[in-house]
């Protein structure tokens, strides 16, 4: 497909005081292989100087650049830069990722190559810096049990068209998290063609302390509580929970039901391993980072869907959001 006859594609994404790495996020889109036609971007009312170094990029940037205050959550934020876009295809990233050079033309693809294709879902890879970074990737990544007939692409890296967008009611801005989940499945249910695109990966960077963790996956589980979204999942969190309280409770009541205590814990261990990818990580600090990290991880989750769910769920009206 020559230049001229390839169909146009926005870029969007939405920003709020990431002036600290906007920089950076910004050569990677400039670096792209195939530029976007045009980038367009919200901000939410950044008071970081984060506006002023976008505006600066707008300029500079060979293609043109829409720049609009938007004040309001994520989901606000990149409707309102869907609807300023111009073309058909849109990808959607988020500025705290870095784009490799052929990313825009690895997502854009398959929706300018396939004209019946509504949703191109790319990937995205953790990069960490340092080893606590590095564990946090592995840890809270499942990257082995991606199912390309049931993924549900991450807002940092996914196109679709704007039919589908249509059809899916938009990104849901009743909710401050879980956005893109609640998106993904929408468009599913409107009977949205995807494809997997795993060329398409975006590399981001981990959270790099267990406060930044629990506080990410707090607000994780707040968000799917009040969408209503991957209840059984934390159902049987707490299940596990449970399992491994009363047979810590019964092995200290009773010494002969001490045994109790690793089925109740390695099997499921045994599972969540495996579907890690643990490259990189032989030193053998990595033991009690993991186990830090991964009791983090579960205590704001459960936490956070208690919360969530005493806030009670969140009344999601479709179509609304596009108009």
């Amino acid at each position: 497909m020559t230049e001229s006859s390839r169909p146009g594609a926005s870029l969007v994404f939405t920003v709020r005081n990431e002036a600290a790495t906007i920089d950076g996020f910004l050569a990677t889109v400039a670096a792209q292989s195939q530029l976007p036609d045009e980038v367009v971007v919200t901000d939410g009312d950044s008071d970081d100087g984060t506006f002023e170094k976008l505006a600066r990029f707008a300029e500079e940037f060979p293609r043109p650049v829409k720049l609009r205050r938007v004040a309001g959550n994520i989901a606000r934020g990149r409707n309102a830069a869907i609807r300023l876009a111009a073309h058909d295809i849109i990808a959607c990233t988020d500025a705290g990722c870095e784009l490799p050079p052929g990313w825009f033309a690895a997502i854009v693809g398959p929706l300018a190559s396939d004209p019946g294709l509504d949703v191109a879902a790319g990937g995205y890879t953790p990069r960490g810096r340092n080893l606590f970074e590095r564990c946090a990737a592995a840890v809270t990544c499942p990257t082995r049990a991606i199912r390309p007939g049931r993924y549900l692409p991450s807002a940092r890296s996914m196109a679709f068209r704007r039919r589908a967008w249509q059809r899916a009611g938009g990104f849901p801005e009743e909710l401050d998290f879980a956005e893109d989940t609640v998106f993904d499945l929408a468009m599913r249910r409107a009977g949205c063609r995807f494809r997997y695109t795993p060329e398409a990966a975006v590399a981001w960077r981990p959270r790099g302390s267990l406060r930044a963790i629990a506080r990410q996956f707090r607000n994780y589980a707040r968000g799917d509580a009040r969408a209503g979204i991957h209840n059984g999942s934390y159902l049987r969190l707490y299940g596990r929970w449970l399992a491994g309280a009363a047979a810590l409770a019964a092995g200290l009541a009773d010494w002969r039901l001490a045994a109790l205590w690793p089925l109740a814990v390695v099997p499921y261990w045994l599972v969540w391993l495996r579907l890690r990818d643990w490259a990189g990580l032989a030193d053998w600090r990595t033991a009690p980072v993991v186990l830090a990290q991964k009791l983090t991880v579960d205590i704001a989750a459960m936490v956070g869907w208690l919360e969530g769910r005493a806030r009670g769920r969140a009344e999601l009206r479709p179509g609304r959001n596009t108009a």
